[in-house]
């Protein structure tokens, strides 16, 4: 990962926000959040080089601009050793489409249930939260209005396992947002999130997740009763021979999904209803470290 040069932020709604500021988005869930599956083999030359319109906090916690791999973190696991999620298209596709710099945050691990692992207050929320925090504290450029603008999520394999869990999705679910946009102080946040693609015969090698549907059916009735979430459609996408992962197209599709939902949502409700708070945070960093 390079070193991001100075630059002067893009900043289209400069007269409603005199400070400039940048949109900080969080990326967070399991296996193929992650992208456990991703071979960088299968990346186009032109996405190896550095996106010097999106900052990536990295896994020596250091901002600098997204460049494959992304992965792993310490936290994570990408069976080839090396790999990315869906944020090399995600961050892509928002920064042009809005002519803005964005920044991405991101804690992801593979095999974690929503029931218990990402339980608010558990090991894996707190760590989480306490990357998000730490990655708005040191961010680089002195001056700047930090703006959490929308929140992604790809999780819900590991409790299609289990029919207790898989029962308390849509409650569990429902619950994980509110906490997160409690925590973050943003009550409107947006949340994007993908359907899991699991049936209740697929067989993978970590045997069968024979409630797929129930996950895929509590999604969807979150999205349609929470105010602000959206449900992704991912079960055409590219997979892995696995039947549980995606592989590198389906990933990068992914990012771009999730990209077009978010830029899909109603000007009149970004401004209202989904009107989004920016945080001024004290930073603590006007420079970046250089990469080895």
């Amino acid at each position: 990962m390079t070193r991001v040069q100075a630059f002067s932020l893009i900043n289209t709604n400069s007269s409603r926000h005199p400070t400039p500021s940048i949109k900080l988005f969080i990326l967070a869930g399991q296996s193929n959040m992650v992208g456990s599956r991703s071979t960088i083999n299968d990346v186009p030359d032109s996405w190896l080089q550095p996106q010097d319109n999106v900052l990536w906090y990295d896994s020596d916690n250091t901002w600098g601009s997204l460049r494959v791999p992304t992965e792993p973190f310490p936290f994570s696991r990408v069976f080839n050793g090396v790999g990315f999620g869906p944020e090399i298209t995600l961050g892509q596709r928002i920064a042009q489409e809005l002519n803005e710099t964005v920044a991405l945050v991101k804690y992801a691990k593979g095999g974690t249930n929503l029931a218990v692992d990402w339980k608010p207050g558990g090991e894996l929320y707190s760590s989480m939260m306490d990357r998000v925090n730490q990655a708005i504290a040191e961010f680089p450029i002195a001056s700047v209005n930090v703006e959490i603008a929308g929140f992604f999520w790809m999780q819900g394999e590991s409790d299609a396992y289990n029919l207790i869990m898989a029962n308390q999705y849509e409650q569990n679910l429902t619950n994980f947002i509110t906490q997160v946009r409690q925590d973050l102080h943003e009550p409107n946040l947006p949340f994007v999130y993908g359907k899991v693609f699991l049936t209740g015969t697929q067989q993978t090698p970590f045997g069968i997740f024979r409630y797929g549907d129930i996950i895929r059916q509590a999604q969807s009735q979150v999205s349609e009763q929470v105010p602000g979430t959206f449900a992704v459609e991912t079960s055409d996408l590219s997979q892995h021979p696995d039947n549980i992962h995606f592989d590198s197209q389906g990933l990068m599709e992914l990012g771009d999904r999730f990209a077009e939902e978010w830029l899909s949502i109603p000007e009149p409700s970004t401004l209202g209803f989904l009107s989004l708070s920016v945080v001024i945070f004290p930073l603590i960093h006007t420079s970046l470290k250089n990469k080895k």
